[in-house]
Protein backbone atom coordinates (compact mmCIF):
# COMPACT_ATOMS: atom_id res chain seq x y z
CA UNK A 1 0.00 0.00 0.00
CA UNK A 2 1.28 3.46 -0.91
CA UNK A 3 0.53 7.01 0.68
CA UNK A 4 -2.17 7.79 -2.46
CA UNK A 5 -4.15 4.40 -0.91
CA UNK A 6 -4.90 6.13 2.39
CA UNK A 7 -8.28 8.09 2.88
CA UNK A 8 -8.23 11.29 1.83
CA UNK A 9 -7.45 12.60 5.58
CA UNK A 10 -4.52 10.17 6.23
CA UNK A 11 -2.91 11.32 2.75
CA UNK A 12 -3.17 15.02 4.07
CA UNK A 13 -1.08 14.06 7.05
CA UNK A 14 1.27 12.16 5.59
CA UNK A 15 2.21 14.67 2.95
CA UNK A 16 2.62 17.57 5.64
CA UNK A 17 4.83 14.95 8.05
CA UNK A 18 6.57 14.66 4.56
CA UNK A 19 7.38 18.07 4.47
CA UNK A 20 8.33 18.59 8.15
CA UNK A 21 10.54 15.26 7.79
CA UNK A 22 12.14 17.64 4.37
CA UNK A 23 12.51 20.67 6.86
CA UNK A 24 14.41 18.52 9.05
CA UNK A 25 16.73 16.89 6.83
CA UNK A 26 17.52 20.50 5.48
CA UNK A 27 18.33 21.97 9.15
CA UNK A 28 20.50 18.14 10.44
CA UNK A 29 22.11 19.12 6.88
CA UNK A 30 23.00 22.91 8.09
CA UNK A 31 24.43 21.61 11.25
CA UNK A 32 25.30 18.11 11.19
CA UNK A 33 28.79 16.37 10.00
CA UNK A 34 28.39 14.80 7.11
CA UNK A 35 28.97 11.34 8.34
CA UNK A 36 26.03 11.54 11.24
CA UNK A 37 23.98 13.15 8.30
CA UNK A 38 24.46 10.65 6.29
CA UNK A 39 23.35 8.28 8.83
CA UNK A 40 20.47 9.97 10.18
CA UNK A 41 19.13 10.47 6.03
CA UNK A 42 19.56 6.44 5.53
CA UNK A 43 17.50 5.89 8.46
CA UNK A 44 14.88 8.25 7.18
CA UNK A 45 14.81 7.25 3.74
CA UNK A 46 11.84 5.04 3.68
CA UNK A 47 9.46 7.58 5.24
CA UNK A 48 10.78 10.12 2.36
CA UNK A 49 10.34 7.79 -0.13
CA UNK A 50 6.67 7.70 1.04
CA UNK A 51 5.97 4.25 0.83
CA UNK A 52 3.88 2.21 3.92
CA UNK A 53 4.51 -1.04 4.49
CA UNK A 54 1.33 -3.52 5.34
CA UNK A 55 -0.85 -6.05 3.69
CA UNK A 56 -2.63 -4.41 1.16
CA UNK A 57 -5.39 -6.93 1.71
CA UNK A 58 -6.14 -5.94 5.17
CA UNK A 59 -7.43 -2.84 6.58
CA UNK A 60 -4.21 -1.55 8.05
CA UNK A 61 -3.82 1.54 10.62
CA UNK A 62 -1.67 4.65 9.94
CA UNK A 63 1.16 4.94 12.69
CA UNK A 64 4.39 7.22 12.81
CA UNK A 65 7.33 5.37 14.44
CA UNK A 66 9.96 6.72 16.64
CA UNK A 67 12.83 5.14 18.81
CA UNK A 68 13.80 6.77 21.96
CA UNK A 69 17.03 5.06 22.80
CA UNK A 70 16.26 1.12 22.71
CA UNK A 71 12.57 1.72 23.34
CA UNK A 72 9.75 2.11 20.12
CA UNK A 73 7.04 3.81 19.98
CA UNK A 74 4.53 4.47 17.29
CA UNK A 75 1.15 6.85 17.35
CA UNK A 76 -1.75 7.24 15.10
CA UNK A 77 -0.48 9.48 12.10
CA UNK A 78 -3.89 11.48 12.61
CA UNK A 79 -2.36 12.86 16.23
CA UNK A 80 0.65 13.94 14.77
CA UNK A 81 1.04 17.70 13.96
CA UNK A 82 4.33 18.18 13.31
CA UNK A 83 7.86 16.68 13.35
CA UNK A 84 10.90 19.15 13.90
CA UNK A 85 14.77 18.95 15.05
CA UNK A 86 14.82 19.65 18.89
CA UNK A 87 17.44 22.67 19.10
CA UNK A 88 16.39 23.85 22.47
CA UNK A 89 14.29 23.49 25.17
CA UNK A 90 13.82 25.25 28.75
CA UNK A 91 14.04 23.03 32.08
CA UNK A 92 11.43 23.43 34.13
CA UNK A 93 12.26 23.00 38.52
CA UNK A 94 10.19 20.39 40.44
CA UNK A 95 8.61 18.72 37.86
CA UNK A 96 8.07 15.15 37.63
CA UNK A 97 10.73 12.97 36.07
CA UNK A 98 9.46 12.79 32.71
CA UNK A 99 8.69 16.09 32.14
CA UNK A 100 12.13 17.00 30.57
CA UNK A 101 10.89 21.05 30.26
CA UNK A 102 9.01 23.11 27.78
CA UNK A 103 9.42 24.39 24.65
CA UNK A 104 8.13 27.09 22.59
CA UNK A 105 6.15 26.38 19.47
CA UNK A 106 4.29 28.87 17.40
CA UNK A 107 3.44 31.17 20.18
CA UNK A 108 2.55 28.45 22.80
CA UNK A 109 4.24 27.25 25.03
CA UNK A 110 4.22 23.03 25.54
CA UNK A 111 5.35 20.00 27.70
CA UNK A 112 8.58 18.30 26.58
CA UNK A 113 7.92 14.74 27.67
CA UNK A 114 10.37 11.81 27.55
CA UNK A 115 8.36 8.73 27.47
CA UNK A 116 10.94 6.12 28.79
CA UNK A 117 10.82 8.24 31.82
CA UNK A 118 6.96 8.06 31.68
CA UNK A 119 6.76 4.54 30.98
CA UNK A 120 10.00 4.08 33.77
CA UNK A 121 12.01 2.73 30.93
CA UNK A 122 15.76 3.45 32.19
CA UNK A 123 16.53 6.81 30.19
CA UNK A 124 19.48 7.25 27.57
CA UNK A 125 20.17 10.88 28.64
CA UNK A 126 18.75 13.42 26.57
CA UNK A 127 21.93 14.78 24.77
CA UNK A 128 20.75 11.58 22.87
CA UNK A 129 17.43 12.74 21.29
CA UNK A 130 17.55 14.73 17.93
CA UNK A 131 13.82 14.87 17.17
CA UNK A 132 10.93 16.86 18.61
CA UNK A 133 7.19 15.13 17.51
CA UNK A 134 4.30 17.64 18.53
CA UNK A 135 1.06 15.93 18.74
CA UNK A 136 -2.64 16.64 19.78
CA UNK A 137 -5.40 14.49 21.21
CA UNK A 138 -8.28 15.13 23.83
CA UNK A 139 -8.10 18.59 22.64
CA UNK A 140 -4.43 18.84 24.45
CA UNK A 141 -0.81 19.20 22.72
CA UNK A 142 2.21 18.20 23.81
CA UNK A 143 5.65 17.49 22.62
CA UNK A 144 7.65 14.15 22.66
CA UNK A 145 11.48 13.68 22.29
CA UNK A 146 12.65 11.00 20.27
CA UNK A 147 16.27 9.96 19.53
CA UNK A 148 14.43 9.25 15.52
CA UNK A 149 12.25 8.73 13.72
CA UNK A 150 11.90 5.36 11.93
CA UNK A 151 8.81 5.04 9.12
CA UNK A 152 4.94 5.32 8.48
CA UNK A 153 3.65 2.32 9.17
CA UNK A 154 -0.02 0.85 7.91
CA UNK A 155 -0.34 -1.80 10.34
CA UNK A 156 -3.07 -4.38 10.39
CA UNK A 157 -4.88 -5.39 13.29
CA UNK A 158 -4.06 -8.87 13.13
CA UNK A 159 0.04 -7.79 13.89
CA UNK A 160 -1.18 -5.88 16.78
CA UNK A 161 -0.85 -7.75 20.34
CA UNK A 162 -2.14 -7.19 23.49
CA UNK A 163 -0.38 -4.74 25.82
CA UNK A 164 1.72 -6.59 28.83
CA UNK A 165 2.39 -5.22 31.95
CA UNK A 166 3.72 -2.16 31.73
CA UNK A 167 6.66 -1.06 33.55
CA UNK A 168 6.27 1.70 36.21
CA UNK A 169 2.71 3.28 36.92
CA UNK A 170 1.40 3.46 33.72
CA UNK A 171 -2.04 2.46 32.83
CA UNK A 172 -2.58 -0.27 30.06
CA UNK A 173 -4.99 2.04 28.54
CA UNK A 174 -1.84 4.28 27.52
CA UNK A 175 -0.97 1.11 25.07
CA UNK A 176 -3.69 0.44 22.01
CA UNK A 177 -1.11 -2.93 21.53
CA UNK A 178 2.07 -4.20 20.66
CA UNK A 179 3.68 -4.20 17.21
CA UNK A 180 6.64 -6.28 15.99
CA UNK A 181 7.97 -7.27 19.39
CA UNK A 182 8.49 -4.65 21.41
CA UNK A 183 6.93 -1.32 20.06
CA UNK A 184 4.34 0.22 21.75
CA UNK A 185 1.43 1.64 19.97
CA UNK A 186 0.46 4.52 22.07
CA UNK A 187 -3.43 5.67 22.57
CA UNK A 188 -2.70 9.50 23.13
CA UNK A 189 -6.54 10.21 23.36
CA UNK A 190 -6.00 8.17 26.53
CA UNK A 191 -2.69 9.47 27.61
CA UNK A 192 -3.45 13.13 27.70
CA UNK A 193 -6.28 12.83 29.82
CA UNK A 194 -4.40 11.84 32.64
CA UNK A 195 -3.77 14.73 35.19
CA UNK A 196 -0.50 13.51 36.09
CA UNK A 197 0.49 14.55 32.42
CA UNK A 198 -1.49 17.42 31.39
CA UNK A 199 -2.22 19.22 35.11
CA UNK A 200 1.65 19.40 36.30
CA UNK A 201 1.91 23.13 36.20
CA UNK A 202 -1.09 23.49 38.12
CA UNK A 203 1.48 23.23 40.96
CA UNK A 204 4.62 24.09 38.64
CA UNK A 205 5.20 27.92 38.23
CA UNK A 206 7.33 28.72 35.43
Amino acid sequence: MTNLDLPADDRAVWERLRESMDRLDASLHRGSDPAALALKLANRAKLLRGRLATKAEQPATAFLTFNSGHERFGVLIGDVVEIQTLDHYSPVPKTPPFIVGVIPWRGAILTLIDLGRLFGIPESGIADYHVCIIVEAAGKRIAIVAREVEDILGIPADQIKSTPDLPGHAPAEWVAGVHDGNRLLLCLEQMLQDDKIVNWKRTTPY
